[in-house]
């Protein structure tokens, strides 16, 4: 029988976690596809615009209002939708907006010695682009931030070097022209600087140029070749140098203070034998960089695209999405809260992809993920994780054979998820006596879907019911009765707590969390690696060459390189540096 433990509080689940990704040459805001209708029942306040390498491939600040667009290497021509009606409908709507920047264009021809090309910026366009955001000429949004170009690795076709030198140039020049317009535009102070977090992929792998050399052949190389400082190599290898590449070229007081948050990119894997690291990795590598340079700690963290990977050899598109992708969500936003993140973009809201919120062209309704999103936004923002693991991990939730268990708590309500994790039916009678004493008011529901049809399906049909609390609440335990993959959702509010509880909610509610994600780091239980550096878990692969259809999700993030890969695999790598050492 599961009884469920208190060991304290996480962090706090903050509102700018629930915000998607719109994609401005897929997408469409006629009236007929009933965007309004998608971005109200999945409950976002964010669209990022105008998506991903979208961006890079045909988007230009300099000329943002064309209807029209073609790839700027093959030519191929795409309707697109206008920043001024992507701008119009963020006002309608309430929604704040994340702008994307083109950057693979603002490069000259000129290289450096290693082959390194520098930045040539369009400053006259890219002043006049945020100039024009700010003031409101295509519409009065709050512009959340401006994003720096999208996988500079990948799309933006560039090396750490070439995205350094680029990021900090345009990081000050948008700095100074928010600074300049914010006498008159009270929301230029708020507007924030997005800046990418380095990976070790496709044009800035790192692995081949250092294959075979101990560890201290590769300290001296590249602090040589790149004019870096390090004393030892990171202890998350080439994702980490490549960091320390981007964070070298913010050289300048004034290039450090442009600047305000760091952005990486989130597909986890989970569910094959690469393991649960994959939801942390890039979170943990900005918080062993970036978060350890005194000149970037309190710089905020960003996730611009996130969900369950698609398109990947380790997961079946009928078999492990719909209610399962719909666990994995819940784990990930979990993950955020731990690791302070403040702001999130889910991928993609409206798409044929396995992951998505909503299938297709047209918005009809939402998928099991979609649903699982939209009870995660009503019910989640402001509240702290539950830790009910106690075993210093990151992750909180306490694990059972068939089931997990997430709580969260805030403003005098609890919300406990009791996920299956089998594909039978389950029958689990979960002890909370150690929680509640006195369980007050219950409304419980449980996420499905119609009878008869795949649970790891996208496409399957949800189904929220509602359940009697007196049939499934009693003397302090929970029924939880459970078709294959089902999560059940239980809200307590007027509730008696224990005093291992009442502790929790003393330290949640005292800590006066309205930071949006807490601005403190999450300790590394790495760190007593950090004097046997290694190189990135994943044996890389060319992100480029992984196959995918016209509508499936265009960011592999950072497991596009893993398509297919054991965990032997993924750490082969790993293990010939050591012995290297």
């Amino acid at each position: 029988m599961p009884k469920l433990e208190l060991s304290g509080a996480g962090e706090e689940v903050a509102e700018g976690l629930f915000g998607a990704n719109i994609l401005a040459h897929r997408n469409s805001l006629d009236e007929a596809v009933n965007y309004d209708e998608l971005v109200d029942d999945v409950r976002v306040h964010t669209l990022r615009y105008p998506g991903g390498s979208v961006t890079e491939d045909y988007f230009d600040f300099a000329n943002p209002d064309r209807e029209v667009v073609f790839d700027r290497e093959t030519g191929e021509q795409s309707d697109f939708i206008q920043i001024s009606e992507f701008m119009q409908f963020a006002e309608d709507e309430d929604l704040s907006a994340v702008l994307v920047l083109n950057t693979r264009d603002q490069l000259s021809d000129e290289t450096d010695a290693n082959g390194d090309r520098y930045a040539d910026i369009d400053e006259e366009g890219l002043r006049q682009f945020v100039n024009d955001a700010v003031t409101g000429k295509w519409g009065d949004v709050d512009i959340a931030g401006f994003e720096i170009g999208n996988e500079y690795w990948g799309s933006g076709r560039m090396s750490a070097t070439e995205y350094g030198r680029v990021a900090s140039e345009m990081a000050t020049i948008i700095d100074d022209e928010l600074r300049s317009l914010e006498g008159d535009y009270a929301q230029a102070a708020d507007t924030e600087v997005i800046v990418q977090m380095g990976t070790n992929f496709n044009h800035s792998s790192l692995d081949e140029d250092y294959e075979g050399m101990s560890h201290a052949e590769i300290l001296d190389a590249v602090n040589d070749r790149y004019d870096l400082d390090l004393e030892e190599l990171p202890s998350n290898g080439f994702t980490g140098i490549n960091n320390e590449i981007i964070m070298s070229h913010f050289d300048t007081p004034e290039e450090v203070d442009a600047m305000d948050a760091v952005v990486g990119h989130v597909y986890s894997k989970v569910g094959d034998d690469t393991g649960d690291w994959q939801r942390s990795y890039m979170l943990d590598a900005i918080d062993e960089t970036w978060g350890q340079d005194p000149r970037f700690a309190d710089k905020e963290t960003y996730v611009s695209e996130w969900n369950q990977h698609s398109n990947t050899g380790a997961h079946e598109d009928h078999e492990d999405y719909g209610l399962k992708n719909s666990h994995e969500l819940l784990n990930m936003i979990e993950e955020f809260a731990d690791h302070g993140v403040d702001e999130a973009q889910v991928w993609p809201l409206l798409q044929n992809s396995s992951a998505s919120l909503s299938l297709g062209r047209e918005y009809q309704e939402l998928t099991p993920t979609g649903k699982m999103y939209a009870m995660m936004s009503e019910n989640l923002p402001g509240k702290s994780v539950l830790d009910m693991r106690g075993d210093g991990e990151m992750a909180d939730n306490a694990s059972f054979p068939d089931m997990d268990v997430h709580g969260f708590y805030g403003d005098g309500e609890a919300v406990f998820y009791l996920a299956s994790n089998s594909d039978q039916a389950i029958s689990q009678e979960v002890d909370v006596s150690g929680l509640l004493k006195d369980a007050g008011t219950l409304e419980i529901t449980v996420l499905g879907v119609e009878e008869g049809q795949n649970p790891g399906d996208q496409a399957s049909t949800p189904t929220v019911r509602q359940l009697d609390p007196e049939e499934v609440y009693n003397e302090g335990y929970i029924s939880a009765d459970l078709e294959p993959y089902e999560i059940m959702q239980v809200k307590v509010s007027d509730f008696e707590p224990t005093e291992a509880m009442q502790a929790a909610m003393d330290e949640i509610d005292g800590a006066g969390q309205g930071d949006e994600g807490g601005d403190t780091p999450p300790e590394d239980e790495e760190a007593e690696d950090s004097e046997n550096p290694e190189p990135d878990p994943p044996a890389e692969e060319d992100p480029e060459n992984q196959d995918e259809d016209e509508d499936s999700e265009e960011e592999g993030g950072f497991m596009a390189g893993l398509e297919g890969l054991g965990l032997a695999a993924a750490l082969l790598p790993l293990l010939v540096l050591m012995g290297a050492a």
